[in-house]
This record gives C-alpha cells, structure tokens and sequence, in this order.
C-alpha cells in the first residue's frame, strides 16, 4: 500500500510513557463487556436448535443429521458476524478516539490524522471468511451431540415427550457452558484481529516505525507460555513465538487452541520510541 502524502501524512505517533498494566485492564474491560450479550445470543442460538429438534422428536419425526448441522450453522454464523461487526466497530473507535487525544496533545507539525479506516469492512470480511472452519467446527459438534443424545435417550423408557423434555434439560447447561466459552474466546480473537488491522494500516499507510508488544495479563490464571511472553516485541509484520508457535496478535487462531482459549493478553501498538513501562514479574507465575 502506497503511503499517503499532503495534509493526511503523518509526521509522529508517539504516546509517550505507557502503562502496560492499566492498558491490560482496559481492554480487559472492553472486552468482556463486549463478550457478555454475544454468550446470551450464543446460547439462546444453540437453545432455539434443541428446541425445534425436541419438537420433532416429540412428533415423531426423524432429524436429519445434515439438515441439523445446516441450521446450527446459520444461526450460529448470524450471530456471530453480528458480533463482529460489534467489536470490530468497537475497537476501530476506541483507536479513533485514542489518537485523536495524541494529536491533541501533539505539537504542531506532530499531529496524528489518521481516523477511522476505510478498510473496515474489508477486514470484517478477511477475519469472517478465515473463521469458515471454526463456524464449520462449531456447527458440527453441536448436531453430533444432540444426535448422540437423541440415541441414548431412545434407549431408555421413556416416551416421545420425555425424551424431548430431556433433551431440552440436558442441552441447557451445556449450551450455556458452550457459549460462555465460544463468546470469550471468539471476542478476544476478533478484537486482536481488529487493533492489527488497525494499526497495520496506520503503519502502511503512513510509513510509521511501529511495534507491538505482547502484554500478559499478570494474574494467578496466566498460564505459564504467556507470561513468559509478557514484554516480547517485534515489528509490525513479525510474529510473537508464543509457546513455540507464531501468532500476529492475540488470539490469533494460529497459536492453536492452547494459546487462544480463554486467553486475556493484549497487545500494545507503539512508536519505535515510545517507553511501555510494566512492572509485570514472570518469576510469580512460574509455579502455574
């Protein structure tokens, strides 16, 4: 991408001092308030499928495996680009809003210009379609189970109105665990992905010597590969090597699933000579 010349070109991006901690709980904030309707929307997805099948099975009706899978999917993939656009949208703004406070502050000559970016839509649309296996995977597992569970409440006595009274009562907790994970997981993902896209345009864009660090969240549910990270740096095209895998940002669905469930890390995008000062001691979590 060409960088932008005239009244658009940015001469500095520097924040100064940056306290990685409050940053860490910032956007531990963000996101867990952006992740609290999607668990709900999530479940109430996974809920309406039981319960339509549980219809079927009270009537008698045969479920189709296929068919079952298919539906799952198309609610699942609703809602979920819903929330895409959500955190997407969210985290472009808080950026926007970040750096209009920079170039406030900025001397002239040293302001920041760059607003909202006009590849957002595209990135929603990058980061869904690299998504396809995970909805896939998602969509799947679920129809199996209530496949699974359908033949095992057949063998039993009951007839065709308890068992789809019990299907509906074993799904429940399951969906509502399911979800919790899928929406936590899936936000954190997403908001990497979004303050990459963000900042990886600012730097092509404009030509700004820019980094980024790895910020663990410094807590007794930090596992030990990412508290080992806390402070890695690299350039904006780099990767982190976060318990020996790559990963571009946090959440990056590269590091497998025993680097992106349930993680809370974030990462700080900075001028090559800006100072993030953390007070953040790997030797604490060691034992973990």
């Amino acid at each position: 991408m060409a960088k932008r010349q005239g009244a658009n070109e940015l001469f500095g991006f520097r924040q100064g001092a940056i306290n990685a901690r409050r940053y860490a709980v910032q956007q531990a904030r963000m996101r867990d308030n952006l992740s609290r309707g999607f668990q709900k929307r999530v479940e109430t997805s996974f809920n309406k499928t039981v319960n339509i099948v549980a219809k079927q099975v009270e009537d008698g009706e045969d479920v189709d495996g296929s068919l079952l899978v298919r539906d799952v999917e198309v609610e699942v993939t609703a809602v979920i680009r819903a929330q895409l656009n959500r955190v997407f949208k969210t985290i472009y703004d808080y950026n926007y809003q970040a750096y209009q406070v920079i170039s406030a502050k900025a001397d002239e000559g040293d302001a920041f210009f760059f607003g909202r970016s006009l590849a957002f839509e595209q990135a929603v649309a990058l980061y869904f379609v690299n998504r396809d296996s995970f909805i896939t995977s998602i969509s799947r597992t679920q129809g199996l189970l209530i496949l699974a569970s359908i033949e095992r409440l057949r063998l039993g006595d009951g007839t065709l109105a308890q068992i789809a009274i019990d299907l509906k009562k074993t799904f429940r907790p399951i969906n509502r665990g399911r979800a919790a994970l899928i929406a936590r997981t899936e936000t954190h993902s997403a908001a990497g992905f979004a303050h990459q896209s963000y900042h990886k345009e600012v730097s092509d864009s404009y030509g700004v010597a820019m980094v980024k660090q790895w910020v663990a969240t410094g807590d007794g549910r930090t596992r030990l590969s990412h508290s080992s990270a806390n402070g890695q740096q690299v350039s904006m095209d780099e990767d982190f090597i976060i318990g020996g895998r790559p990963m571009a940002y946090s959440g990056d669905p590269r590091g497998g699933a025993i680097n992106v469930c349930n993680c809370r890390c974030v990462v700080i995008y900075t001028d090559t000579r800006d100072d993030v000062q953390d007070d953040f001691d790997p030797d604490d979590y060691e034992d973990i």
